[in-house]
């Protein structure tokens, strides 16, 4: 499986169907049709944080129009390419993009932690969900695809396991940055976590607003966003180390305010610990049953000879193996990446790919690791040595 994610305003510049790009659709025609030439299965991504600008000017996310645009772009995406893409992700990592890009210093940059966020996940679940109903009424019976989601997952673990705050703390974060966008999905019940919901009400009663900065679902949209989803995609890297906030200024409006939960890093530190990966999985599983599909899992290593990647990523997929033996419905594990390539606000210096990418080249040279032979050897016998 290949995946990649598709520019909409390379297909449909100021975002509407008025205006649609011919040499757009002819480009992601030739490289699917690349894709299947190399006998590899395409894995489409819809939105990728790369809104049309017109868009964004109008609110993106933030704006209760947005499921409207995305479902016009999705049914014309569908029509489009569905002969060939049977696999899709509708928004890449619903919580990263809305906690990072609408709360805070990530495309598109709106840093309006506490209220722009939520409102982003909420439009961003809603929108989701029109794409996936229409799916399935206009587009299964006949191109018989997948339509899901992928979430930036992580299993916080407390700064001090002995203290009662700090385990709280990590709990509420789990809770916050990941079932936040998860539970109105894959539980049984729906709509957000009860403890979310009272919470930010409450926050929000304080701090003066007539309503919750937490947007509501009608019993409609808990019923229609329920089960909305064919697979859960999981992104995972890493880990934060959780400590619980003291002094709470419960006036200050804030998402990580809201779930009192401190990051002791604040910048990324990959921690090679794959049994906590593990845990996440096995917790999903538990919690949700869900369908997974690992869409993203990964090393940054710029050495030919990338033996830590490797080991990463042997041990890694160990953790998925356990987890597909003890009765986890997983269904997919595609790493990143395949070459080196561009990594938003972290720019060209994280090397995460399978083939090393000189970009000092005009002709952008790639050059095998060690980690593109383990990973070849593991398709080829599919087996874990």
């Amino acid at each position: 499986m290949f995946k990649l994610s598709f520019s909409w305003s390379r297909i449909l510049p100021n975002g509407f169907t008025n205006h649609v790009s011919k040499d757009g659709i002819q480009f992601y025609k030739i490289v699917l049709d690349e894709i299947a030439a190399n006998e590899m299965i395409p894995m489409v991504t819809l939105l990728h944080m790369d809104l049309p600008n017109d868009l964004q000017k109008m609110g993106g996310l933030t704006n209760p129009l947005f499921a409207d645009w995305f479902e016009q772009y999705a049914r014309f995406v569908f029509a489009t390419f569905g002969d060939k893409v049977k696999y899709w992700v509708t928004i890449n990592e619903l919580n990263m993009f809305c906690y990072g890009g609408y709360g805070n210093e990530f495309v598109p940059l709106l840093n309006m932690s506490g209220f722009a966020d939520y409102l982003c996940g909420h439009h961003a679940l809603l929108a989701h969900t029109r794409a996936y109903r229409l799916y399935d009424r206009e587009f299964r019976p006949s191109q018989n695809g997948k339509v899901g989601y992928t979430i930036n997952f992580e299993l916080p673990q407390p700064g001090d396991p002995s203290s009662p705050d700090d385990v709280t703390a990590a709990e509420n974060d789990y809770q916050w940055f990941n079932n936040w966008l998860v539970h109105p999905v894959f539980s049984s019940d729906g709509d957000y976590i009860t403890m979310l919901k009272e919470r930010i009400a409450d926050r929000s009663r304080i701090q003066g607003f007539s309503t919750s900065r937490l947007p509501s679902f009608t019993e409609k949209q808990i019923r229609d966003v329920r089960g909305a989803s064919d697979f859960l995609g999981i992104k995972y890297y890493t880990y934060d180390t959780i400590t619980s906030m003291t002094n709470v200024d419960v006036n200050l409006v804030h998402f990580d305010n809201d779930n009192g939960a401190n990051e002791s890093d604040k910048a990324i530190n990959f921690k090679d610990i794959p049994s906590v990966f593990g845990q996440l999985i096995q917790r999903l599983h538990k919690e949700y049953h869900p369908t997974i599909y690992i869409t993203e899992n990964g090393f940054p290593e710029a050495a030919l000879e990338d033996k830590t990647k490797v080991e990463f990523l042997q041990r890694h997929l160990a953790e998925v193996l356990k987890a597909i033996y003890n009765g986890v419905d997983i269904q997919a594990y595609l790493l990143w990446s395949l070459t080196d390539t561009f990594e938003m606000q972290l720019g060209f210096q994280p090397k995460y790919g399978l083939f090393h990418v000189d970009f000092n080249d005009l002709n952008l040279t790639r050059t095998p690791r060690l980690s593109s032979k383990f990973i070849a050897r593991v398709y080829q016998t599919r087996r874990l040595e």
